[in-house]
C-alpha cells in the first residue's frame, strides 16, 4: 500500500493518480499529479469523456433504471433472477452493464 492510500483509506476506487510521465510540468514537482476532481474509468484509468456523461444521462432516463438497486439486491440474494419488461425499457442494454460493473 503506498503512502497516498494510507492517507485516504476510504478514497473512491475511481479516484486514481496519473504517473509522472503524463504530467505536463517541467519536472520540478516530485511525486504524481493528483486528479481528485476527475472520475476515472476503472477499466482503462482514463477520465470519463463528455460523451460518457451524455450517455449516462440517457441511461438514467430509461424505465429500468429505477429498478437498478432492487435488481442488484436480488442478484446478490438469489441464484436466478428473471427480468421482464416492455420493449425499449432498457432491460437488454442496462442489465448486462450492471452485471459487468458488479463483477
Amino acid at each position: 500500500m503506498d503512502e497516498e492510500e494510507l492517507d485516504h483509506p476510504n478514497a473512491s476506487p475511481e479516484k486514481r493518480y496519473f504517473p509522472e510521465s503524463l504530467d505536463s510540468s517541467d519536472g520540478d514537482e516530485e511525486g504524481v499529479l493528483a486528479c481528485e476532481d476527475l472520475e476515472l474509468n476503472p477499466f482503462d484509468g482514463l477520465p470519463y469523456s463528455s460523451r460518457y456523461y451524455k450517455l449516462l444521462k440517457e441511461r438514467e432516463e430509461l424505465p429500468i433504471w429505477k429498478e437498478k438497486y432492487s435488481f442488484m439486491e436480488s442478484l446478490l440474494q438469489n441464484q436466478v433472477v428473471v427480468v421482464s419488461g416492455d420493449s425499449k425499457c432498457g432491460k437488454s442494454s442496462q442489465v448486462p452493464q450492471w452485471c459487468a460493473e458488479y463483477c
